[in-house]
């Protein structure tokens, strides 16, 4: 097209299941001087669905591979609007398939373990939390090449204070803690 010039583009109609797009397409080229060559085709695009590997894990049902589960025991939500603002501020979330908020918590799904630690490691550093431990679920294992598939649980125990708490502590304690 860089050596013609387009002189008219028109779609001819298809069916609209058939995923497939038509355009004619008129050209002009000057061939010698002043002849004109002019000629009018029909271009067929077809259009073929993809999803990425982890788009189409993510629209499957029940496909994360780790979640860490993030747990206060109190009646007030304050320390999980701190969270979010500094989860949002420092972009902690992109690699979360999914949030769903659970009564005395928030859960967060990823698709890889790794990804889950590094974010159960941003909110150990982020709030006074502890971490509860870890759990892994074996769903499913190939004995003859040694593979398991499995999901992995972490949880994470937020102190009950919140920031804006007063809180008294023996003096020992308090130079213990700086």
């Amino acid at each position: 097209l860089n050596k013609v010039k387009l002189i008219d583009a028109s779609f001819i109609w298809t069916e609209a299941h058939s995923k497939r797009l038509k355009v004619k397409l008129t050209v002009q080229k000057e061939v010698y001087s002043g002849v004109i060559l002019q000629q009018v085709f029909v271009v067929e695009l077809v259009i073929h669905n993809f999803q990425c590997t982890n788009c189409h894990m993510v629209a499957a049902d029940n496909t994360w591979r780790a979640v860490v589960q993030a747990r206060q025991k109190v009646d007030h939500k304050r320390t999980f609007y701190l969270l979010e603002q500094l989860i949002l501020k420092y972009k902690a979330h992109t690699q979360t398939v999914s949030v769903k908020e659970v009564p005395d918590g928030i859960d967060f799904y990823f698709l890889h373990k790794n990804h889950a630690r590094k974010f159960q490691d941003f909110v150990l550093s982020s709030v006074p939390c502890r971490n509860k431990g870890a759990s892994e679920r074996v769903l499913s294992e190939d004995l003859n090449n040694n593979k398991a598939n499995a999901k992995y649980t972490f949880s994470l125990e937020i102190v009950p204070i919140c920031k804006d708490d007063i809180m008294c502590l023996h003096p020992r304690q308090y130079a213990s803690q700086g």
